[in-house]
């Protein structure tokens, strides 16, 4: 709380005490010239959210990417997971067979670097929605649309001081569009390739007094590219239903409180079939459906009232609750051989409290910031069953297994938190922040495994199956057990920032970051372990410029990464599935993003978006073999963006056209070079007419159908999205 006690220290300055560190000073790459009537060509300013504390984006030290709300409607993306490959060292992750969902913010994938699956774990990166943080299975299957999205934030690197727990590798920030004082009315239609189809609708405007009121809905569904043969139904199919409501109370003068209410309901059901044979062809056999259903529920209160000209406060209240069913077919053919259910169920609520101060003077310096009180807790139940496995098959002889495995958890955590900025010499700045994060988790865990000669039949005598069938098959031990773990941390951040003149800064930054610790299950042997917290301590170098004046905007930082008491999962056998989560790896990952925006012509701007994440297991050893210095899953070296966008909301024609590329990765730590995926560069864009309130467009994703592989493994492959090509209408009046 040093950070309360410093503000509170802090006096109030006047506008003729407030230093001038920028004086005489123009932008980088200009010059100083006589006014002209002439209208300024240059780029927006950008204002980074996702931080708490608001920054521009020349004085963020954060490696921060940020899409606008004119760049999604203008370009050929629907979710989130097309705006990550616009990104820099942002990729989608496909370590997981068969499955889609999931990402990767420099090379360290949202649900950890080796597989945990049985693992309570929380997110080592998160998505926000509206400030609530979206759990694992959330990130897969929840509110994900950019229908009616104001703003997609992409924070790469540890966001732990500000965030706590889930930000260790990086967030992703989700801004939605906030009721206003006009009213206004968006419609969308699209039809396209392989089914695709989207109705979308956003409706807002005045209540009269001070409330306003915003709904938005998308309906979205495709059959997709990839066909089961043995079902003779599409494999790749996908529904899409978000329906969102905001209720706010505005603020007319700069001295109002503010208040917006949301609540949101997501609904996703998507196939997720592993391709046989030829995985050009796209065919799958599975006899049994191969899919994931998700629904979740998101309500947030978010609050704030301005105290003085100096201070303000702020509330944001969260609830988020998702549901995953998600059920493969027992060996991904065209036998009778049983399925596998994943169940998760969670609710996660969330109450953060804000105090933000600016304008105040600090020994002779402008200081500003915030200090917070976080609190959460999050109650899941996830699950595996497996139903009529079948696992012995010799002449008229079939053994079944049925498999019931469930882990109960409750976390609870509190944090303190702060972060400022203080110029204590014109031109330099201290960014300094701390956070205590503390968590609890209680535990329960149980299991039963059963074996029988016929489906659904009685299952065999308990000596029959342990002493004689049981070690003959490889047959999951039963178990049980419950606990609790608890894990504390400080995470402290410094650094420093050099403005070299409004439009021009430099600067280095050192933070640590952490996981909490956890429960591991061990359904082979039937036991479970705990497992501590895991830290990291990165170094970044960053440095920001606007040249002639402001058409051209530059950003790049520069990491350096080391990562201790990792959590790894450790195979204790030749038994794929005989493993448990341990502190037992050792990492580092170094690497940079470049990033320029220009203003080129009037109605014609175009960005560079460019990548590079070096990731290496320093000590990381099991029985399986020795991973020591191999790469991290789903981490590609190098992925980058360009694109180019003409025309903007006026009438007219316009155009928007990006090429996007990520690198090849591996799978799995063991970097098996048989089951890397394929690198590949996507050409994506859209071309239309604005008529007033009407708009009419063409759009497309892989352009130049280029076909890749994201998996293959055990002679099973899934294969990226091949050219899909729509049309769309929309109409807006405001």
């Amino acid at each position: 709380m040093w950070l309360l006690a410093l503000s509170m220290s802090a006096t109030a300055q006047t506008d003729g005490d407030q230093p001038e560190p920028y004086d005489e000073t123009v932008p980088v790459g200009t010059e100083p010239s006589a006014e002209s009537d002439e209208p300024t060509l240059h780029l927006d300013d950008v204002v980074v959210r996702g931080e708490k504390l608001e920054r521009s984006q020349t004085d963020v030290s954060s490696s921060v990417q940020v899409v606008s709300r004119e760049e999604l409607e203008s370009a050929s993306m629907d979710d989130i997971y097309d705006a990550i490959g616009r990104t820099a060292n942002v990729n989608l992750d496909f370590a997981d067979l068969g499955r889609a969902g999931g990402f990767s913010i420099r090379g360290i994938s949202n649900t950890g670097v080796s597989d945990q699956s049985f693992s309570s774990s929380t997110p080592l990166a998160s998505i926000y929605v509206d400030g609530v943080p979206l759990s694992a299975a959330g990130a897969r299957g929840g509110p994900l649309e950019l229908w009616d999205v104001d703003s997609v934030e992409f924070l790469r690197g540890p966001q732990s001081t500000q965030q706590g727990q889930g930000a260790l590798a990086g967030a992703i920030v989700v801004n939605t569009r906030d009721p206003e004082d006009y009213a206004s009315v968006r419609a969308r239609l699209r039809h396209g390739d392989d089914g695709y189809r989207q109705q979308a609708v956003a409706v807002g405007g005045p209540l009269g007094g001070r409330f306003g009121i915003r709904l938005a809905a998308v309906s979205e569904e495709a059959d997709g590219a990839a066909y089961n043969i043995t079902r003779d139904e599409p494999a790749d199919f996908y529904e899409r239903h978000n329906l969102r409501a905001k209720l706010g109370w505005l603020a007319r003068d700069p001295g109002d409180a503010s208040a917006v209410v949301t609540v949101t309901r997501s609904d996703h059901l998507f196939g997720q079939s592993q391709l046989v044979g030829d995985p050009q062809e796209r065919q799958t056999v599975a006899n049994d459906p191969e899919q994931a259903d998700t629904t979740t529920d998101v309500a947030s209160l978010r609050a704030g009232l301005p105290i003085t000209e100096h201070w303000s406060f702020e509330t944001v209240t969260g609830r988020a609750e998702t549901e995953l069913f998600q059920e493969d077919d027992y060996n991904a053919s065209a036998e009778d051989d049983g399925i596998i259910v994943n169940r998760f169920e969670d609710e996660t609520l969330t109450q953060e409290l804000r105090l933000s101060f600016q304008g105040l003077d600090w020994f002779g310096g402008p200081v500003r910031g915030v200090i917070g009180a976080y609190t959460s807790r999050l109650d899941g139940d996830s699950g595996l069953d497996v139903v009529d496995g079948r696992v012995f098959n010799v002449g008229l002889i079939s053994l079944y297994l049925d498999t019931q495995v469930d882990v109960e958890q409750r976390r609870e955590g509190y944090a303190l938190f702060g972060d400022l900025e203080w110029t204590f010499l014109p031109r330099w700045t201290l960014l300094a922040g701390l956070r205590l994060d503390r968590e609890s988790m209680d535990y329960r865990y149980a299991s039963n495994n059963d074996l029988a000669f016929t489906r659904d039949g009685p299952p065999l005598a308990a000596d029959v199956i342990g002493d004689l069938i049981g070690p003959q098959i490889g047959l999951p031990e039963d178990g049980e057990g419950m606990g609790s773990a608890d894990s504390d941390a400080l995470l402290p951040k410094l650094g420093l920032r050099y403005n070299w003149s409004e439009s021009a800064a430099v600067g280095l930054t050192v933070q640590r970051a952490y996981r909490a610790g956890g429960l591991s299950v061990n359904f082979i042997r039937g036991t479970f372990n705990t497992f501590e917290p895991e830290y990291t301590l990165t170094t970044e170098l960053f440095a920001r410029v606007a040249l002639f004046d402001r058409r051209l905007r530059l950003r790049a930082n520069v990491f350096h990464t080391d990562w201790t008491d990792q959590q790894v999962s450790v195979q204790l056998s030749d038994d794929v599935n005989d493993t448990q989560t341990e502190n037992a790896g050792e990492s580092r990952l170094y690497g940079a993003e470049v990033e320029a925006d220009a203003r080129i012509l009037w109605n014609l701007d175009g960005f560079v978006s460019l990548g590079y994440s070096r990731t290496e297991f320093l000590d990381f050893r099991s029985t399986a073999g020795d991973y020591t210095g191999n790469e991290f899953p789903s981490a590609p070296r190098r992925t980058g963006a360009i694109g180019l966008r003409y025309g903007g909301p006026a009438l007219g024609p316009y155009a928007q056209l990006d090429l996007t590329y990520v690198d090849e990765q591996y799978r799995q730590a063991d970097n098996n070079p048989e089951q890397r995926s394929d690198p590949y560069a996507l050409l994506n864009g859209r071309i239309g007419w604005r008529f007033g309130s009407l708009e009419l467009y063409v759009a497309g994703r892989n352009l130049l159908d280029r076909f890749y592989l994201t998996q293959r493994a055990f002679d099973r492959f899934r294969a990226g999205e091949p050219r899909t090509i729509f049309g769309g209408v929309e109409v807006q009046f405001e």
